[in-house]
């Protein structure tokens, strides 16, 4: 949730252009300018500043985000316990499954994608690129479902509240109750079901993360293409693989030997 709070305009004018950036790729100055309305020399100001901290780069007339963001990435990735204690489970049950596993968090009410491991059978998609761009709502995928079971019901109601339940396939929970009796069985079987409510023909199981207090870290997922994933597969073996790579996970997190982010 945005603090509130006085504000730097000119910062929120730089925030706003690499958020334009994002969106449309390249751009001229003058698309720019246009779209962010601030004049062509504000824009230009804020963009050769941008660019100097390798934030922002220039390509002929045109320009898009740098580098720079890339170790800014790295940085708060590797810094996150979850993945530091989760990137060697999670890369064995990859392996074990021949399927994509993923690594996620949560921030502000989304899911946040850290990292995703490659099996054997797994092959790349556009989707699979695309997905590190934008954060996930909690309520469609195995991973979110799993970090939302572990919220109050009052967290949950503000989350829903604040994006609602958009329906990304016609097998998307989008009713609140539906949603909260689902949570209730992620949290007593211990892992979340994904059944192509993100994407049709992907089917996914996910397990929450708990620090030694029992606070929600994150979540791991195990996902693959329905005619790879049967029902046996979908409801007995991933759900053991899974909890397997979390009993490992929350015994390395136990250790906290690592150079990360603490609350």
């Amino acid at each position: 949730m945005s603090p509130g709070g006085r504000r730097i305009k000119a910062l929120e004018t730089a925030f706003e252009i690499l958020a334009v950036l994002k969106e449309n790729g390249q751009m001229s100055l003058a698309e720019l300018s246009e779209q962010v309305d601030v004049t062509k020399g504000t824009a230009h100001t804020h963009l050769m500043t941008l660019q100097q901290n390798d934030l922002v780069e220039q390509a002929g007339e045109r320009y898009r985000l740098g580098t720079g963001f890339i170790t800014y990435g790295a940085h708060v990735k590797n810094r996150q316990l979850v993945f530091q204690a989760g990137k060697d489970p999670v890369r064995q049950l990859a392996l074990k499954t021949g399927e994509i596993c993923e690594i996620a968090t949560e921030y502000d009410g989304k899911c946040v994608l850290l990292h995703r491991f490659y099996g054997e059978n797994t092959i790349n998609r556009e989707y699979q690129q695309t997905s590190f761009e934008q954060h996930r709502y909690l309520h469609y995928g195995a991973t979110g479902k799993s970090m939302l079971a572990q919220m109050s019901p009052e967290r949950v109601d503000r989350i829903v509240d604040r994006y609602g339940l958009p329906a990304q396939t016609n097998k998307t929970i989008t009713d609140r109750g539906t949603l909260f009796d689902e949570l209730e069985r992620i949290r007593e079987r211990g892992y979340a079901y994904n059944d192509e409510e993100e994407i049709h023909g992907i089917r996914a199981v996910g397990t929450p993360i708990l620090s030694t207090d029992g606070d929600c870290l994150g979540a791991i997922c195990v996902a693959g293409p329905g005619g790879r994933i049967d029902d046996e597969r979908f409801t007995e073996a991933f759900p053991n693989l899974v909890a397997e790579a979390r009993s490992l996970i929350e015994a390395n997190v136990q250790t906290n030997e690592f150079d990360v982010f603490t609350a």
